[in-house]
């Protein structure tokens, strides 16, 4: 008996996989292949209320080792707009895995920089960077999410101020929700797949 008579099957399914990564079929609503590791986020930097003109905001997400970044400058109202960041590839959603994608936004401006957003995203789903698992003992699967379920997630941030926790994430950005107001935690069921 061969060695790579037992690993036939398996070179089969590696390379169904391998190929119909970039395809990103979708499947009851899930776009299969497509993985989010960073929403789109739009926003303001402020520093001392005023609106930050000119300042570059550079946004990174790490993947299995491999860094996604993209960059952006303020315009002259300190307003900044990304995309979502995304990858297509099946491998990690036919094997098991945990997701866990290191997000920043880092922002530099008359010289300094600051870290405005500092997050590890557990999944592949849009805005789902606004979920928080809540581990207690009386109620072990209650999630709460920030109340700003907006396409792109709308945040005000402010250079010089110290950073404060959000549920998970880490800076100092204010959610803002559907209303313009500063967003609330609210609790909610996350989707099942």
């Amino acid at each position: 008996m061969t060695p790579t008579r037992h690993l036939r099957p398996w070179l089969g399914v590696l390379c169904a996989a391998l190929l119909l990564g970039g395809c990103g079929f979708r499947r009851d609503g899930f776009d299969f292949g497509r993985m989010v590791l960073f929403s789109a986020v739009a926003g303001q930097i402020v520093r001392n209320g005023q609106p930050v003109a000119g300042a570059t905001v550079t946004r990174h997400a790490n993947f299995h080792g491999e860094e996604h970044t993209d960059s952006t400058v303020t315009d002259a109202h300190g307003n900044f707009r990304f995309g979502t960041m995304k990858t297509f590839t099946l491998l990690f959603q036919v094997l098991p895995s945990e997701p866990v994608v290191p997000q920043n936004i880092i922002v530099a401006a008359d010289g300094s920089t600051q870290k405005i957003w500092s997050h590890v995203k557990r999944g592949y789903e849009d805005n789902n960077e606004l979920w928080f698992h809540i581990f207690h003992l009386e109620t072990p699967n209650e999630y709460l999410r920030v109340d700003a379920q907006t396409d792109p997630i709308r945040v005000v941030c402010t250079l010089g101020a110290e950073p404060k926790l959000v549920g998970d994430i880490w800076g100092t950005c204010d959610f803002i929700g559907n209303d313009g107001q500063s967003a609330k935690m609210v609790p909610f069921t996350p989707p099942s797949y």
